[in-house]
């Protein structure tokens, strides 16, 4: 469900299910990436167990905004530790830092 989507060049949307999420549904001239996150349900132990906990991170990019580390691993899948933590906010700052040098906020800038 979507409430409200603020003027963030980085959203973070925590996704429950397996349905897919079309990035083009939020509306707005600010919002330029997405970093999409969910539990993996194929990799995550059935007994809730939080020691063998996965998520699954997906990245959606307008077409302007450069690429940018760091890389994501072949199955776009960690485990529930500090280096997914650490993955995940190097990601998110590199992704406001690639949106700023996009030409739609760089014609801004020079103003």
């Amino acid at each position: 469900r979507k409430r409200h989507i603020g003027n963030d060049i980085v959203v973070v949307i925590f996704k429950e299910g397996t349905s897919p999420i079309n990035p083009a549904i939020f509306k707005s001239h600010f919002n330029h990436e997405f970093i999409i996150v969910q539990k993996d349900y194929t990799k995550n132990d059935t007994n809730n167990n939080n020691n063998n906990t996965h998520y699954r991170v997906t990245l959606a990019c307008r077409d302007e905004v450069p690429a940018f580390g760091p890389v994501f691993p072949q199955a776009h899948c960690f485990p529930k530790n500090a280096k997914f933590t650490e993955f995940i906010i190097t990601k998110l700052l590199n992704a406001e830092r690639g949106a700023l040098r996009s030409p739609v906020f760089f014609s801004k800038r020079k103003r």
